[in-house]
């Protein structure tokens, strides 16, 4: 699957704003709920996750990078969840 993407409109610059703010809510939720590393600061994690996210898009989708919808949906969430420390915790 490939997509294309034509001008940033200033719109989707403030739903990237708010998807930040809800990772982080979603992170601080899941250190409540002991799900999460309770060590990670969730603004900087969601600042950090949501720019790792964002620029795979940018390679693939504007670069013309060639990724599969699947795999790339699998790696990232991978990625993510061990960031945060859901996966792989002695404790959880």
């Amino acid at each position: 699957m490939s997509f294309s993407t034509g001008s940033i409109e200033p719109g989707q610059v403030a739903e990237v704003g708010i998807g930040r703010g809800v990772a982080e809510k979603s992170i601080r939720g899941l250190q409540e709920a002991g799900l999460a590393d309770p060590s990670l600061d969730p603004r900087y994690a969601a600042h950090a996750l949501t720019g790792m996210v964002s620029r795979f898009a940018y390679t693939w989708c504007a670069q013309g990078e060639d990724f599969d919808l699947d795999k790339a949906t699998d790696e990232l969430t991978a990625l993510w969840a061990r960031a945060i420390g859901l996966l792989g915790r002695a404790d959880a």
